[in-house]
């Protein structure tokens, strides 16, 4: 609601005219850039080219750095002039009761539905930072409130009060705290509520408690209270209408009451009484015990209202993590199972993932049919986790990875149809296109066909799609190549599924196997007969034909998938009689693809053709009888009888031939293309070339660095700059992450100590394991590149000089430092000044030049796209002796703005920055967005990077070597010696960051 995140503590709701300066605490560099021919500091950079954080303010022992406190003046209380009902600059209500937000919302009458979150206060202090991270990026999603739980028998009454003041004052989330009777006399009660007073907390849920650990049953402390009703009564008389008070409702009524699995008719009757009091007492909310029935949980709304209870009552919804917990849960609880969820659960209990993929589902349509009843609440059993009742919001609510629009405006949507169907709204005639590829028979074939896929990605294609090969054979490596594919190469992946040899339960492991891998799109197919044998038989226990398939996952999995389907022009093979389908095959193949189109396909690609007014006919045909999806045709070279031994001009006509059917399709409003590449990239490139669809000296970039395809890291858009070189060691330390850095709240919220956490422990363990799936990712062609390049004999440092300057100035095509091919285009502005400092023995490793203003399609250094501008600041990292380090040092205090970081192996650092400071290497400026600021330099990731960096002397070049040799030896002298230094030149305008290591 303001540049920063409102406070919600009632001592801070009228901060909306605090100074502007918060913005610098935003940024760094682009406050310079509306002004860029002026020198952007004015005096020496000890703080101001880099982010500072204000670390005050922590109430909790070490809480991680995302939550630190924005150093911002405030008035002071008595100037603010408290008003309950006032509204504040920006239109956000200070009213701070759930329970007016909630009614405020309903007036609005918009059909809008608020949301909430619930989590419990973790029992160690690494917890409590584990909690803090999840709960800072949901509450980004702006729930109504949050509530913290009191722990069983009041066991965390200390730790609550002080989670809750975090979470209201730092988080700064609407905060409800619970509030329960056991073990609780009333001076202790009374301490609670004053402290939560104080702390600007209106808002608490009274409860009755459960018995202290190792009771069966609820008995009132001495000086305490009986029950819930009589907490309700004492906070309405001692605080007035200062505080909201919800209470807890229970539509299969109360545990204590149920037997044999449910309440008799009196005992519910009774319970429902009791709910009336409570709420005639002072109760202004109600939010239900956890349920799964919601036919009774509509029933108990109905029979509330019967009574009198006019309230808004707060279905409660726990999503299902995994079995045995929902079994503990629904057991404390004595919730009824429908029998429909224990036959679903059953046969998947142990799967994991698929217990969670179902608990998403049925919280999805839980929720779907509560919001059609007219419920516009939904409060979420967390369990401190996120990632499920993000999933369920997203669908229902949110509708973050539908609607949202990320910083360099890409649509965080990740199905293919979204995709296309967003590329025909521009209406600016653009054509799409997509390549298809097998999985090879070898490991060289695989190795083999990244390079080229990496290649061919580099064009943009809408997506990819990989087979699964005749009868199923290549199922567990089309997995694997779909997974690397989404998230190493990073491209929009498509997976083929068939029903050949694949039981239902096989099925569901594939589709619940790339849905954890945030791959979102499925060509549904019947498939190829086995190997051996030439009809399709259907497998006992799996599906008879792609139209059970497409079913089956929609029924499933809902709408998280994309479904695309195939279609044939001349009717199926299968019907096809002397090289034609008899009219009625035709219309009937027809009509099975409408089937499949209505039961839940949203796109249709074609099977192969060469006739293209067939295909024409065939789009014509399925608009007639009511198919309105997108039909893309494929592209395919064929081999000319005349020109059959003449491999040459086969592959020429075959462009040529492609072109002008592409030409005659686009000709005729199609503008999508699917190319069957059989695993080759040249003629598929070159149609495309032909077409002006691409050109190869324009490859445009999103970001510096390719865009993440998976849904989860969809909005991904800062990243440190030390893995600029090696991005999919990058991705694989990272793919266990929760959330991914993104916009601008990353330089107060973020990088500035996030990665170290997400990292895990950063010992050798971590970055061996790391390199080991860096090496599993690498194509073996690599390896020989390596060995070939960098197992030269070397006598001495000059030797290893030597080298690294041969990579420089692009003499050596591959780097143990490096994933990528050769060096990236803006390093060959400087690769002359790299080359020289790599003979004074400053091996570098990473780099950028300076850009000040360059246009955002420039081929070298451009990104994000046309109409934008892009800066940076210049540099460079590298390896040096400690002589070398200490005389750059000494020369650094003549050039005010260089900043630099150096570590050894051991961890001996050497810096004029602090640890906590963030500096922005890279930004962008771009017509109606936000500046864009993809890369940083941030110590604690250095810290982090320079353990794989220094590993990377032994394991990924001294191992090219024998055991034995002694060029081993004196890699692994400079290893244990050298310093990792990093060094910045901040003056992106009239800088020189090459001129300090003059005369040195």
């Amino acid at each position: 609601s303001l540049l920063y995140r409102s406070p919600v503590s009632s001592s801070q709701i009228h901060p909306a005219g605090q100074p502007h300066a918060t913005s610098h605490h935003r940024t760094s560099a682009p406050a310079t850039v509306a002004r860029p021919h002026q020198p952007p500091y004015s005096s020496p950079p000890t703080q101001s080219p880099t982010q500072s954080i204000d670390t005050r303010s922590r109430l909790l022992p070490s809480p991680p750095p995302t939550h630190r406190r924005l150093d911002i003046p405030l008035p002071p209380p008595t100037l603010i002039g408290l008003n309950l009902l006032e509204t504040n600059a920006v239109g956000c209500r200070s009213e701070m009761k759930v329970i007016e937000k909630i009614q405020e919302a309903a007036a609005a009458n918009d059909g809008r539905v608020v949301f909430s979150f619930e989590f419990f206060p973790p029992k160690t202090e690494d917890g409590v930072d584990n909690l803090f991270e999840r709960m800072e990026r949901m509450v980004a999603h702006n729930p109504t409130f949050c509530d913290i739980t009191w722990g069983a028998g009041g066991s965390t009454a200390d730790l609550t009060l002080e989670i809750a003041n975090r979470m209201q004052n730092m988080v700064c989330v609407e905060t409800m705290m619970h509030l329960t009777c056991t073990n609780m006399p009333v001076e202790n009660i009374d301490q609670a509520l004053t402290t939560i007073k104080s702390n600007g907390i209106q808002n608490v849920l009274a409860l009755r408690g459960d018995p202290p650990r190792g009771q069966d049953k609820f008995v009132q402390v001495e000086g305490g209270f009986a029950c819930a009703l009589d907490l309700v009564k004492h906070i309405r008389a001692e605080y007035g209408d200062y505080f909201g008070i919800t209470v807890a409702g229970y539509p299969e009524a109360h545990p204590d009451v149920i037997q044999d699995g449910v309440a008799p008719p009196e005992a519910y009757q009774n319970d429902l009484a009791y709910l009336k009091r409570k709420v005639d007492a002072g109760a202004d909310l109600i939010v239900t015990q956890l349920f799964f029935d919601t036919d009774i949980f509509l029933k108990f709304v109905n029979d509330c209202r019967q009574i009198g209870i006019t309230c808004p009552i707060v279905p409660g919804i726990l999503p299902i993590k995994d079995y045995q917990g929902f079994l503990r849960m629904t057991g404390l609880c004595k919730t009824k199972i429908p029998p429909e969820i224990m036959a679903a659960l059953e046969p998947i209990k142990d799967n994991g993932e698929a217990v969670r993929a179902y608990g998403i589902h049925l919280g999805t349509e839980m929720c779907k049919k509560i919001i059609a009843n007219g419920i516009r609440t939904l409060h979420l059993y967390t369990l401190n986790t996120e990632k499920s009742a993000l999933a369920i919001l997203m669908r229902e609510v949110i509708g973050l990875n539908l609607l949202e629009t990320n910083a360099v405006g890409c649509r965080s949507e990740m199905k293919v149809i979204d995709k296309i169907q967003e590329a025909a709204a521009t209406n600016d005639g653009r054509v799409v296109f997509s390549f298809e590829f097998f999985p090879p028979k070898t490991e060289d074939g695989v190795d083999n066909l990244f390079e080229r896929m990496e290649r061919m990605v580099a064009h943009n294609p809408t997506f990819c799609d990989i087979t699964w090969g005749a009868g199923g054979s290549t199922a567990d490596l089309t997995l694997e190549i779909a997974n690397r594919m989404q998230n190493m190469v990073c491209v929009e992946t498509m997976m083929h599924l068939t029903c050949t040899n694949m039981p239902v339960e096989k099925i569901d492991h594939a589709l619940t196997t790339i849905k954890s891998n945030g791959i979102q799109n499925v060509l549904a197919l019947r498939g190829d007969p086995p190997h051996g044998q030439d009809k399709f038989v259907q497998v006992e226990g799996g599906f008879a034909c792609a139209l059970d398939l497409v079913k089956h996952i929609r029924a499933q999995y809902g709408d998280y998938f994309g479904i695309t389907v195939a279609g044939y022009p001349e009717a199926h093979p299968d019907v096809i009689q002397d090289g034609v389908a008899p009219p009625e095959a035709y219309q009937s193949d027809l009509a099975y693809l409408k089937r499949k189109v209505d039961a839940g396909a949203d796109l249709i690609v074609t099977q192969l053709f060469y006739d293209t007014d067939i295909f024409l006919k065939f789009v014509n045909d399925c608009r007639q009888i009511g198919i309105t999806c997108p039909i893309i045709p494929p592209e395919i070279m064929a081999a000319l009888e005349p020109i059959k031994d003449n491999e040459e001009a086969v592959r020429a006509y075959g462009i040529h031939l492609g072109t002008e059917m592409c030409k005659k399709i686009i000709a005729s409003g199609i503008r999508t293309l699917h190319l069957y590449t059989l695993n080759m990239e040249k003629s598929a490139l070159a149609i495309l070339m032909n077409l002006g669809l691409i050109e190869e000296s324009k490859i445009s970039r999103s970001l510096p660095w390719r865009r993440p395809a998976n849904v989860f890291r969809v909005k991904e858009d800062v990243r440190p700059i030390f893995w600029a070189n090696r991005p999919k060691s990058y991705i694989s330390r990272t793919v266990g992450w929760d959330q991914y850095p993104q916009g601008q709240s990353i330089f107060y919220r973020v990088v500035s100590a996030v990665f170290p956490g997400y990292f895990f422990d950063v010992g050798d363990f971590d970055v061996l394991i790391s390199l080991l799936l860096l090496r599993f990712m690498r194509p073996r062609a690599r390896d020989k590149k390596l060995r070939e390049e960098w197992a030269v004999p070397l006598n001495n440092v000059e030797d290893i000089y030597e080298n690294f300057m041969k990579f420089c100035l692009g003499k050596l095509k591959s780097s143990p430092w490096s994933d990528l091919d050769g060096l990236q285009p803006e390093t060959k502005i400087i690769n002359e000044l790299l080359g020289s400092i790599n003979l004074k023995g400053f091996l570098s490793i990473n780099s950028q030049p300076a850009v000040n203003g360059a246009q955002s399609d420039s081929p070298s250094v451009g990104w994000g796209g046309p109409g934008g501008y892009v800066y940076q600041k210049a540099y460079v990292e590298f390896f040096c002796s400690l002589e070398k380090l200490n005389a750059l040092v000494e020369k650094c205090k003549n050039f005010p703005y260089l900043t630099y970081m150096a570590v050894n192996k051991q961890g001996s650092w050497i810096s004029n920055l602090n640890k906590t400071d963030v500096n922005a290497v890279t930004w962008g400026v771009f017509p109606a967005k936000e500046i864009i600021q993809p890369t940083v330099v941030d110590p604690e990731s250095f810290l982090v990077w320079k353990d794989e960096a220094f590993e990377i002397w032994s394991r990924g070049w001294a191992k090219l070597y024998p055991e034995t040799d002694p060029s081993r030896k004196l890699l692994e002298q400079v290893e244990s010696s050298y310093y990792l230094v990093s060094l910045v030149d901040n003056d992106y305008i009239h800088g020189d960051l090459f001129a300090v290591f003059k005369d040195i």
